[in-house]
């Protein structure tokens, strides 16, 4: 489990069919990749994109798309690459990814990252950071957290953008081992499922059909899960009722929604 505070509520977060603990008060209970809806909450689906771990390693590989193996081939031919995998992170390395991680954010226009939510994260004792690196330069980091069998991206963050066509070539081939190497490694601790953190079902939004495309060069399987949310206190549930008030005054006005936003994880 997860456990913070925001300024003025206290979140309980929950991933895969994990059991919720006994004799604690939250004010709002969110359980991520849920494999069932619940009657007790507000369900949003979750498609996401799942890797089978209890295979061998040559058909793990064998099931990737072939430009995916050529990628990962060359890296492993001429890529002077190192990883790290990092299962409890300090304060200073939690500081140094959200850094990372803000810069490219702000850069494609998504959530960045709030320290507080991070901590809590490092705390639980099931939070990884794992990054790829060359010549001293992070090209990549990844966040995962893990529960049971399954091990989940949260966060996937490479400065490309700005980086001339040899580089982003470079940072490309390092991302895609940065998930080879993870597989590897969660498979070896007896991992039986890495969950590629999300699956866009629509069909108008070209960043994120790129972004299946990607994940989708890797094989595995769709699967449906779902975010529950649950408000539990009273004033956690008047806020909710408020943010879907002005959710409502904002559709029929054709106003940008701005309500206060219940925390999640992060954009992937």
């Amino acid at each position: 489990m997860i456990e913070y505070r925001t300024l003025v509520k206290r979140y309980l977060e929950l991933w895969f069919d994990e059991p919720e603990p006994q004799g604690r008060r939250h004010d709002v209970v969110v359980r991520y990749r849920a494999p069932e809806p619940s009657p007790a909450g507000r369900n949003e689906d979750f498609h996401s994109l799942q890797i089978d771990l209890s295979q061998s390693l040559d058909d793990i590989f064998l099931g990737f798309a072939r430009n995916t193996r050529a990628q990962i081939r060359k890296s492993l031919e001429g890529d002077a690459l190192q990883f790290e995998f990092i299962e409890n992170p300090s304060v200073e390395q939690l500081q140094g990814f959200i850094d990372f991680y803000n810069v490219f954010a702000r850069g494609k226009g998504v959530d960045v990252l709030r320290r507080p939510q991070l901590e809590a994260y490092g705390r639980s004792g099931r939070f990884s950071l794992n990054r790829v690196f060359n010549s001293g330069r992070t090209l990549a980091w990844h966040s995962t957290l893990r529960w049971g069998g399954f091990v989940g991206l949260v966060h996937s963050a490479s400065h490309f953008r700005a980086c001339d066509d040899e580089l982003r070539k470079l940072i490309g081939r390092a991302n895609r081992r940065l998930h080879w190497e993870e597989f590897q490694h969660f498979r070896t601790k007896g991992f039986r499922v890495y969950d590629f953190g999300g699956w866009y079902t629509g069909s108008t939004e070209v960043q994120k059909l790129m972004i299946n495309r990607f994940k989708e060069g890797f094989g595995g399987k769709k699967v449906r899960q779902y975010t529950v949310t649950e408000h539990r206190s009273l004033f956690a549930k008047s806020l909710a009722a408020l943010n879907d008030l002005w959710s409502f005054v904002c559709e029929g006005t054709g106003k940008r929604q701005t309500p206060a936003r219940v925390a999640s994880p992060a954009s992937r």
